[in-house]
């Protein structure tokens, strides 16, 4: 059974024709840090379908397989691309080493917009997420896919003024079945080894969609290795051969015109993947330091923004020809880790966040439509799952559900009063979790006799309840063909090998699949993965804080989160002005305390300073513990820590990782028992800076109650990336 991934979805009519409460009074005293983040291990379901879901891309490995390549089956193939068998070069074959990189699906074709889009989101995941200590492994294998990638990419700009788009040819590829070790390169047209390679000449003004797209890959890679504190030079290098494509795919104004019949990628626009390079070129200069002399990569990525969302707008979903989306994560994410540009671009952080939670309506308010046999756009199957179309369906909910939990994360360098509120930052989780938990069979409201899944090999991974079906014919040449003998066998019949990890196509719109390799359901694609994979280590995320603390993801879903969280900081005030008066009303009021509620269930609880489940419950600090207290249920019971002059604290996470009350000011509350609690909690509401802290005034941080049916409790510190930065173990007493 599979106890973590739950079913909560209810079902959706109109299927076609065809087919079927916290304590009353607590005091907490701070007794010893016991639990630091990195200690903590994310849990084995999310987690080890991630390790599954990035095994794909080994599979898909073109050129000279690495020795880390895990699939005992795969084989070193088409060695010799870029080269005629004749040794003759000529507009197909240049005569230069192109051997590496991606196959883009089952087939052999290697495309290199998708190749690097593919590389470039797996390296927004990676940067996201690669601060927990529980990821390392799944973290290598993304510098180890999106390095493969950029190695092949810049073997594709072998000129300054040539770039490789893609090699392979569709006719052939659709009349060769076989596996790709045993198929010649470099061949006439016509005949299986035709390998055709189509290259951009920018003397002709087009390829800004291709080239900018791997500007991005390379920028990535470099941030990548950056972040990994990479001393072999190599992020300088691709630093550097980023910036080179750079240069010449923003003088470019149109998209690669892929030759009659070779239509592997239908790219419709390129001001979204021009921006996608400013964005990433932008991240690597603020990641790094790094000071350009000819260019303001943050500059242009403001400016290619606007000119990207002035033409088609921001757009509802994502995939490699559809990027304003996750441009604008990147760049909601990018800006905030720099001072200058926050200061100097409030109203265009407000642009990301107004262009993602506008998707987010469409795809939520999306769920009260039924699929069914008529065309009603995006639709919500019986089963729960949301199909955009039906063709690829699960890439395009999947990339959404990547987005959600990537944007339910505290937005850097902005305080509380910005952010989400809890609620939506749980919505988002809970709907991600749900989308992909159907795709790992927890789908038994599809009205079919077994669970389906639709993950290659997902048996394999603790945890799965083993009657769930998978599929055993994704359309995919190499593991469906012996190794040794070449033989190839039916449609009908199971492939020879496990592609472990492919999520394929996804299910119809009443929850059916057709596990065929003749079927588009059963299609694989290096661009599924991606998106796929970084939902999960989203989730992963998220239940490596759960598991720790005993959470399932109904309880959490089931009240917003709202249940654990105690506090949370919004940050720098714009007044010194903390007195009593500045917080008692509670109307929609943004009086400048330090700490504020945020809302729950649409009540405006501003300048309240604490907040809970239970909304009576109130906190204060002080310099000898954490009070909590609920005066609802105590009759006047606020402060125990007696009266006359206490010391009032602020509250900073140090970057060793200690939690430190900073002194603020002293204030007399000899009749605090006469008070109301929003008077006396306003007596800590302002926070202080402390050096080189992880979550502080300009890093907004959360306090986190975990309670336990014993008489002991957790306070966890999450910092401003909403990791957990200290865990304190605390008595509690009535």
């Amino acid at each position: 059974m599979m106890p973590i991934w739950s079913s909560r979805r209810g079902s959706a009519a109109g299927n076609c024709l065809y087919h079927m409460p916290l304590p009353p009074v607590v005091v907490l005293l701070v007794t010893g840090f016991l639990l630091a983040f990195h200690s903590i291990q994310a849990s084995p379901v999310a987690l080890d379908v991630l390790t599954l879901s990035l095994k794909f891309y080994e599979a898909q490995q073109s050129g000279s397989i690495a020795s880390l390549n895990s699939f005992t089956w795969k084989n070193s193939s088409h060695l010799t691309d870029g080269y005629s068998s004749s040794g003759v070069t000529s507009d197909y074959y240049p005569g230069v080493d192109l051997s590496g990189g991606f196959y883009e699906n089952g087939g052999h074709v290697k495309v290199s917009l998708t190749t690097a889009a593919v590389a470039s989101l797996l390296a927004l995941n990676g940067l996201a997420y690669g601060d927990n200590s529980g990821f390392s492994d799944q973290l290598s294998a993304i510098r180890r896919h999106v390095g493969w990638a950029a190695a092949y990419l810049d073997k594709c700009f072998y000129a300054p003024d040539k770039f490789v788009a893609q090699i392979g040819d569709l006719y052939t590829d659709d009349r060769y079945w076989g596996r790709p070790e045993r198929q010649s390169s470099g061949g006439d047209e016509g005949s299986d080894s035709w390998r055709p390679v189509y290259t951009i000449d920018t003397a002709e003004g087009r390829g800004a969609d291709v080239l900018s797209q791997a500007a991005a890959a390379l920028a990535s890679y470099a941030t990548l290795l950056t972040k990994a504190g990479d001393a072999s030079g190599d992020a300088t290098h691709y630093r550097d051969r980023a910036m080179a494509l750079w240069s010449v795919a923003k003088e470019l104004e149109g998209v690669y015109v892929i030759p009659e019949g070779n239509i592997t990628l239908l790219s419709r626009s390129y001001r979204d993947d021009q921006a996608w390079a400013a964005a990433w070129l932008c991240r690597y200069q603020i990641e790094s330091g790094f000071s350009p002399t000819t260019e303001d990569y943050c500059a242009s990525a403001e400016s290619y923004w606007y000119e990207m969302t002035s033409l088609r707008g921001s757009q509802l979903y994502v995939t490699a020809d559809t990027m304003h989306l996750a441009v604008a994560a990147l760049l909601r994410d990018t800006m905030g880790r720099s001072d200058a540009y926050l200061i100097l671009n409030e109203t265009l952080l407000a642009e990301f966040n107004t262009a993602l939670d506008a998707a987010f309506r469409w795809w939520t308010s999306a769920g009260d439509t039924a699929c069914s046999c008529a065309d009603v756009g995006l639709c919500k199957t019986p089963g729960g799952f949301m199909v955009l179309q039906e063709h690829g369906s699960a890439h395009f909910t999947t990339n959404m559900a990547m987005l959600a939990l990537l944007t339910a994360r505290t937005q850097p360098g902005l305080g509380a009063a910005n952010q989400l509120s809890n609620a939506d930052k749980f919505a988002r989780r809970c709907w991600a979790h749900d989308q992909v938990s159907y795709l790992l069979g927890d789908n038994s409201g599809n009205g079919n006799a077994v669970k389906q899944a639709f993950v290659v090999g997902l048996g394999s991974v603790a945890g799965v309840d083993g009657s769930i079906s998978t599929p055993k014919r994704p359309r995919h040449r190499a593991s469906s063909c012996e190794q040794k003998s070449g033989k190839c066998y039916a449609a009908s019949l199971d492939n020879v090998y496990e592609l472990q990890g492919a999520l394929v196509g996804g299910p119809k719109k009443d929850d059916s699949y057709t596990d065929s390799r003749n079927s588009f359901q059963s299609l694989v694609s290096i661009e599924y993965n991606a998106g796929f994979a970084g939902a999960l280590a989203g989730l992963a995320e998220m239940e490596s804080d759960m598991s720790a603390f005993g959470w399932s993801w109904d309880s959490a879903c089931g009240d917003s989160g709202y249940h654990s969280t105690v506090l949370v900081s919004t940050g720098s005030s714009d007044s010194d002005d903390c007195s009593a008066s500045a917080c008692t009303d509670k109307s929609g009021s943004t009086a400048p305390c330090g700490l504020r509620r945020g809302s729950l269930s649409g009540s405006s609880l501003a300048c309240d300073a604490l907040y809970s489940a239970d909304l009576d419950v109130r906190l204060a600090l002080t310099d000898t513990g954490i009070q909590v207290t609920a005066p609802g249920y105590s009759n006047g019971a606020y402060i125990s820590a007696g009266s006359g002059a206490l010391s009032y604290s602020g509250l900073t996470l140090r970057s060793d990782g200690d939690l430190v009350w900073t002194l603020l000011y002293t204030s007399d509350l000899a009749d605090a028992v006469s008070r109301t609690p929003s008077e006396w909690a306003c007596a800590a509401c302002s926070i202080q800076e402390y050096p080189s802290a992880k979550g502080t005034a300009n890093g907004p941080f959360t306090l986190r109650l975990y309670l336990s049916a014993t008489d002991a409790a957790t306070l966890v510190v999450l910092n401003s990336k909403g990791e957990l930065a200290v865990s304190i173990r605390v008595a509690l007493g009535l």
